[in-house]
């Protein structure tokens, strides 16, 4: 019940965010290809938290889509967890065990 709920609170924001991640991927594929690069060709794994690196090489065009990126993400995140929280209050669970037994669940999967 707890996973239906959220999914439904959570797909009126799915809409909004659609759109902003289609923004990213339109900002980075570019930036990639500004690079010689397409998306795909290399791994991103920890890409976001090593990009600022790139500064040091004279790239700050890149460390700057990142930013924008990471910064609306944050806001995201944020509208989530509000609306995760009101969900478990209203039935009676608490937030934080809620949260570790669904990652626990996403880690028994992969």
């Amino acid at each position: 019940m707890l996973k239906s709920a959220f999914l439904a609170i959570r797909g009126r924001r799915t809409v909004i965010e659609q759109g902003d991640e289609s923004q990213y991927f339109a900002w980075s594929s570019q930036r990639l290809m500004e690079l010689g690069f397409n998306f795909g060709d290399m791994p991103t794994h920890n890409f976001c938290w090593r990009v600022q690196k790139l500064m040091g090489v004279g790239d700050h065009k890149t460390p700057d889509i990142v930013a924008i990126i990471s910064e609306k993400e944050v806001a995201h995140i944020a509208i989530d967890v509000f609306w995760f929280t009101q969900l478990c209050q209203t039935l009676d669970r608490a937030s934080s065990d809620t949260f570790k037994r669904f990652v626990e669940r996403i880690i028994a999967w992969s």
